[in-house]
């Protein structure tokens, strides 16, 4: 009779592989969060005038008199 029981190699956890895994997930996410931003979507806010077309925000702003309080 063996002293001790069967013993059972381990399996390794392939820590690198998923240290590196979770590194490129998180790289890739990042990039695409800048392509998104970047070319996907519209950071120009529009508002619509008074005749009703669409105006960019800016060039509304430059027009639009900014009120300063106790002002004398």
């Amino acid at each position: 009779m063996p002293i001790g029981g069967p013993v059972r190699p381990r399996e390794p956890l392939r820590v690198w592989l998923m240290v590196f895994a979770l590194v490129l997930a998180a790289f890739l996410g990042a990039a695409l969060g800048l392509v998104w931003q970047r070319w996907i979507a519209d950071d120009s806010p529009q508002e619509v005038g008074s005749d009703g077309t669409e105006q960019d925000a800016s060039a509304n702003a430059a027009a639009t008199p900014v009120a300063t309080p106790n002002a004398r």
